[in-house]
C-alpha cells in the first residue's frame, strides 16, 4: 500500500492529462524550456481543473459530467497535494449491475476484502456525494507521507461519511527506487510533459512518463517472479500485450484516437503559466468483439480458476456497444495555472 499510493496519485494525474494543445504563441522549443524552468524551480504552485463530459464505457457506464481540482504546492522539502471533487454524475445501463457485480466480487475475493458493498451501493454513493476531498503532504525527502481524506455521502448515513487521517513511512528500498522515482517525476511535472503543445494550436499526447513507471514496475515484478524459470512461463509484459492487443508502451499511439483538439496558452519568459486544453471525441479503438476479449482475458488473468465469472461475463457482454470504438469521451478539458516563487 505504501508504494502503491504514489502509483494511484500518478495514475490519477495522468488520466487527467490525456488532453491536448496550446496557442499559436507556442514555438518549437517552448515545451522544453517550460519544463526546464519548472523542474529547476524549488518553490512553485500548480492548479489544474479537469472536466470530463460523457465518458462512455460500452454504454454500460457513462460519466455524464465530472469536475475535479488538483492543487500542488512544492516547497523546499515539502510537497502538498489537494484533490477536490467538484461535481460528478454517472449513469449505469440496466444490464451493468450484473457485470460489475461479477467483477467487483472477483476483485474483492482476490484482494481479500470482506466488505459487503455492492454495485447498487456504488451507484447510490455516486448519486449522493456531497463532498470528497483529499490532502497528501510529503516531507523528509519524500520519505514521510501525511494524508487526510474526507467524504460526505447522503446515503446510508453515516456509513460512507469518512474522515481518515494518518501518516506513513515511505520505504525506499533499492528494489522500488526506480518506481518511486518515476512516480515522483510524474507527480511534480508541468503537465506539458504529458500533453505536448504544438505550434499549430493543437498538441500530442506523450505517454513517456507513465510508461516509465509501468516499465520500472513490470521489470521489478518480472525479476522477482518465482515462476519465471518454470516451463511455459509468460512474462507480465507479454500477458499485458496479449490482453490489450498491443504492447503497453504503444497503447496511446496505437489504440487512442483524438478527433479534435483546441488550446490556449499564456507564456511568460519561456514558461507556460496558463493553459486551457480540450479534446473532443476521444476514442479507444476496441470494437465490440475486441473489448469483450480484453475484458475476458483480464478476468482470466486476475482469477484463472473462476470459470463461473467468465461465463457470466460472456453472457452479458453480448449487449455492449457496436462500432469501431466502445470506449469514448465526448469532451475532456483541463484548465491549468502555474506559479513560480522567487
Amino acid at each position: 500500500m505504501k508504494k502503491s499510493i504514489f502509483l494511484i496519485i500518478a495514475v490519477l494525474a495522468i488520466m487527467v492529462l490525456a488532453l491536448v494543445g496550446c496557442s499559436g504563441k507556442v514555438k518549437a522549443d517552448t515545451v522544453a524550456k517550460t519544463q526546464e524552468i519548472w523542474d529547476t524551480a524549488t518553490n512553485k504552485e500548480a492548479t489544474d481543473v479537469i472536466t470530463i463530459k460523457n465518458f462512455s464505457f460500452a454504454k454500460l457506464v457513462t460519466i455524464e459530467n465530472a469536475v475535479f481540482t488538483i492543487e500542488r504546492k512544492f516547497e523546499e522539502n515539502k510537497t502538498t497535494i489537494n484533490l477536490t471533487l467538484n461535481a460528478i454524475k454517472v449513469k449505469f445501463d440496466s444490464s451493468s449491475g450484473v457485470i460489475f457485480n461479477v467483477i467487483l466480487n472477483m476483485v474483492k475475493q482476490q484482494a481479500g476484502i470482506t466488505s459487503d458493498i455492492t454495485m447498487e451501493d456504488i451507484r447510490n454513493i455516486l448519486d449522493n456525494i456531497e463532498e470528497f476531498k483529499a490532502q497528501f503532504i510529503l516531507t523528509e525527502n519524500n520519505s514521510k507521507l501525511e494524508y487526510n481524506i474526507t467524504s460526505k455521502v447522503n446515503y446510508k448515513k453515516p456509513t460512507y461519511d469518512k474522515d481518515i487521517k494518518g501518516n506513513l513511512d515511505i520505504e525506499t528500498s533499492a528494489e522500488y527506487d526506480s518506481v518511486i522515482g518515476q512516480s515522483m517525476n510524474l507527480l511534480t511535472s508541468h503537465f506539458t510533459s504529458f500533453i505536448e503543445p504544438t505550434t499549430d494550436g493543437g498538441a500530442k499526447i506523450n505517454p513517456t512518463k507513465i510508461n516509465n513507471i509501468l516499465t520500472a514496475f513490470i521489470n521489478i515484478k518480472e525479476a522477482n517472479d518465482p515462476n519465471k524459470d518454470t516451463e511455459g512461463y509468460v512474462p507480465i509484459s507479454k500477458q499485458i500485450t496479449n490482453i490489450l492487443g498491443v504492447p503497453y508502451n504503444q497503447f496511446i499511439s496505437k489504440k487512442v484516437k483524438v478527433n479534435d483538439s483546441k488550446s490556449q496558452c499564456t507564456i511568460k519568459k519561456n514558461l507556460i503559466t496558463e493553459m486551457k486544453i480540450s479534446l473532443s471525441k476521444v476514442q479507444v479503438l476496441y470494437n465490440k468483439e475486441q473489448l469483450t476479449n480484453v475484458i475476458i482475458k483480464a478476468v482470466k488473468l486476475i482469477s484463472p480458476n473462476d470459470a463461473g465469472s467468465v461465463g457470466a461475463l460472456k453472457t452479458f457482454l453480448k449487449d455492449i456497444t457496436e462500432g469501431v470504438s466502445c470506449i469514448e469521451t465526448e469532451f475532456f478539458m483541463i484548465n491549468s495555472t502555474y506559479k513560480i516563487s522567487k
